[in-house]
């Protein structure tokens, strides 16, 4: 986030250079540099393509020539970048504005991950049955990216998972905890145990995979809504940022 610079783009609503039809009354005929960027980066990010693949001279030939000429010189990875993030501030916003009225509770796993540079980090998966629409759906949500540096002791990186609960008011709302194998022992158990008092308190010491199985056949009767994004933004992401 540090690293990111600052570059200047054209306003809103600008209009594509030769475009004879670009006026007022022809909105497809108008340059929105926001909204391409933000439709480019949702394809890049469900597409789980890597960020600099935008880097690619084949890439620029076929994105390029849809931009304004001085808009065309910008490096799109890092345009991209940016909207990604933007668009993950956004929806942490709004997701942390639904949790504060949730009434029901969350079934969560953590899990290490290794990002394509080698970093460690510690992924935060929360489902929950949502009835907003009259219907029962099962929603995913990755909440968590935290990097967890190689010589971290349990303690730590419990701490960094109850710290992404506590950034969600979550701490009242947690049904049960599953943990995958990269964190696979009884002192994670007896660490989040005592920190967090899931509802369920006895199931995470008895069957670690009870979240993973439960969200498994709850997903068979619901549709499942899931955000999930890049594994190489992880530091990027991390919510003190």
């Amino acid at each position: 986030m540090h690293n990111i610079i600052e570059e200047i783009v054209p306003e809103v609503g600008a209009q594509i250079e030769g475009c004879e039809s670009c006026d007022s009354s022809n909105p497809e005929g108008i340059f929105i540099c926001s909204q391409m960027m933000e439709e480019l980066s949702t394809y890049i990010n469900l597409a789980n393509f890597p960020i600099k693949s935008c880097k690619s001279e084949y890439f620029e030939h076929v994105i390029q020539p849809s931009f304004q000429s001085g808009f065309r010189k910008k490096p799109l990875s890092l345009l991209i970048k940016r909207a990604m993030i933007a668009a993950y501030k956004r929806d942490k916003k709004s997701l942390k504005e639904y949790f504060l009225n949730f009434g029901g509770s969350v079934a969560v796993t953590a899990d290490l991950w290794s990002s394509e540079w080698s970093e460690r980090f510690v992924c935060v998966t929360c489902r929950w049955i949502d009835d907003d629409d009259g219907c029962w759906s099962v929603e995913n949500r990755v909440i968590g990216f935290r990097v967890i540096k190689d010589d971290a002791t349990c303690n730590e990186i419990c701490w960094e998972i109850c710290n992404v609960l506590d950034v969600f008011k979550l701490w009242t709302k947690v049904f049960c905890i599953s943990l995958g194998t990269g964190l696979n022992g009884d002192e994670y158990v007896e660490s989040l145990t005592n920190r967090i008092n899931p509802i369920e308190r006895g199931i995470i010491s008895n069957v670690r995979s009870c979240a993973y199985a439960a969200n498994l056949c709850a997903q068979r009767g619901g549709w499942v809504k899931t955000e999930i994004f890049p594994f190489g933004l992880a530091k990027e992401m991390e919510f003190d940022v």
